[in-house]
């Protein structure tokens, strides 16, 4: 028995027609007669593209450029004095420390430096 090859769409081409279905508003079933492709194929490109542009949401959500300064040694033991206990340790010995009265935004920024 000789099995066809499945035949392979192109994905631009693909793209093309989930664009013009947005346009014109039309159902997976609709652009599928119309085109000739399956409704899986269609569907599984938007569902594909869908998840790319959710990533890449995520991304640059995440890649936000956050500044450390390094504090001077005076600077340091008045930190210390005036701790909250919130205090992280980074190899290289970077020493993250709040204020104990810190506020939310100070809060933000110590976790988004945690995060990179």
């Amino acid at each position: 028995m000789v099995v066809m090859p499945t035949p392979r769409h192109d994905p631009a081409e693909i793209r093309r027609l989930l664009e013009v279905r947005q346009a014109e508003k039309l159902t997976f079933g609709q652009l599928s007669e119309r085109s000739g492709v399956a409704v899986h194929v269609l569907t599984y490109r938007a569902w594909q593209d869908s998840r790319v542009q959710a990533a890449r949401g995520k991304a640059r959500e995440s890649a936000a450029f956050v500044e450390v300064v390094a504090a001077s040694p005076a600077i340091e033991a008045t930190v210390a004095d005036n701790s909250s206990g919130i205090e992280l340790l980074h190899p290289g010995g970077l020493r993250i420390q709040l204020e104990r009265n810190f506020d939310e935004a100070a809060l933000a920024r110590l976790l988004t430096v945690v995060l990179c």
